[in-house]
């Protein structure tokens, strides 16, 4: 799904078939613990909402970072006992996140070349 996109979803959805299906399978374990039943119930009953990260997967079969809001919608007499999903795109950070990782890895290993280089030098 692109940015700005907004997906159709069946009614009613269902957490499997519209939204499990499409997680990384090897973060499925950890998205299935964060929507299991009694946590969406509970998240209903008190109003309340959670977040999480994911890889998701797009239609052409590669994987996004996903950042994921669960709004629980506690029942009135205008509103149905219900939940929110909301998605939001973190695919850009995580890979600015990665490659600065990669850049202080490098700078490390590096320093750590200098500074064994500068032992076996005095070591002479």
């Amino acid at each position: 799904m692109e940015k700005g996109e907004v997906k159709n979803v069946a009614q009613p959805f269902s957490p499997h078939s519209d939204f499990l299906d499409q997680v990384a399978p090897e973060d499925q374990a950890m998205v299935s613990q964060e929507m299991d039943e009694n946590t969406l119930r509970a998240l209903i009953e008190l109003g309340s909402e959670k977040s999480f990260e994911t890889r998701l997967r797009k239609e052409d079969g590669t994987y996004f970072w996903a950042y994921i809001i669960i709004q629980g919608i506690v029942p009135s007499r205008a509103q149905p006992a219900n939940y929110m999903v909301f998605m939001r795109s973190v695919d850009e950070q995580k890979q600015k996140e990665a490659h600065a990782k990669a850049l202080l890895q490098n700078a490390v290993d590096q320093a750590e070349m200098a500074n064994k280089s500068k032992s076996e030098f005095l070591a002479l």
